[in-house]
């Protein structure tokens, strides 16, 4: 019993020594620093995938959006150039973007080779979304984005987006020129607008989803021609 107890170590006692196993450990919990590790940047920027280029059409900021962190996801210091970059273009106020939204984007553009993405609106300003006739809009809550890509038909960008994110909002505007994406719904919802540049909404009848999808999506809800589409 004594040389056991000297294998064991001096902290041996009682049915340790015995040789029954000892209690198992409680799990030590994931601390605050150990999660905010995780999403830190990866320092060696060769290891970094390829950016892609975003341009404002309406202030001309640019900026190069990629995922940095470790776990392929945006820092922080992303995420504040990103919400600066979709500040509203109207009240220059800013407001933190989905970064959902910003995998979305992203994703959208090296899909197409990495086309340029050209950003018509991203945040809005709750005012501004009231003086545009719908004070509900996703714009305002950071989840929402008008954009096109570079040498990119609408309908191709239009058509990846329904087949390929579940839960977002897609938005289809032919004659304005672009295609809303807004994420955070319970169900997805699409729509065509046919309304240009500063017209008042002309919604057309809408279809179901192109081709097989990368992942289930709900069933579509169609949205009603008497209340905004951008209600989330």
């Amino acid at each position: 019993m004594i040389m056991l107890l000297g294998l064991l170590g001096p902290g041996a006692t009682g049915v340790w020594a015995a040789g029954r196993p000892p209690p198992r450990r409680a799990r030590v919990p994931v601390t605050v620093p150990a999660l905010l590790a995780r999403a830190q940047p990866l320092r060696d920027r060769r290891l970094l995938p390829p950016p892609v280029q975003m341009e404002h059409v309406n202030t001309h900021a640019r900026l190069l959006l990629r995922p940095d962190t470790r776990q392929g996801g945006f820092s922080a210091a992303q995420m504040r150039q990103l919400m600066n970059f979709l500040r509203c273009h109207h009240t220059q106020k800013r407001w933190p973007i989905d970064a959902r939204l910003a995998h979305i984007l992203y994703t959208a553009a090296r899909h197409y080779q990495g086309a340029k993405i050209y950003v018509i609106s991203g945040y809005r300003a709750p005012q501004v979304a009231r003086e545009k006739g719908n004070p509900n809009s996703p714009h305002r809550r950071g989840v929402a984005c008008d954009f096109r890509l570079e040498g990119v038909p609408l309908e191709s960008l239009r058509d990846y987006l329904r087949r390929t994110f579940p839960y977002t909002g897609v938005g289809y505007y032919p004659n304005a020129g672009f295609v809303h994406v807004d994420v955070g719904r319970r169900h997805s919802a699409y729509w065509v607008d046919l309304s240009g540049p500063g017209e008042r909404a002309r919604y057309a009848a809408t279809q179901p989803p192109p081709g097989p999808q990368r992942d289930p999506l709900p069933q579509l809800e169609e949205v009603p021609t008497d209340r905004s589409p951008h209600d989330g």
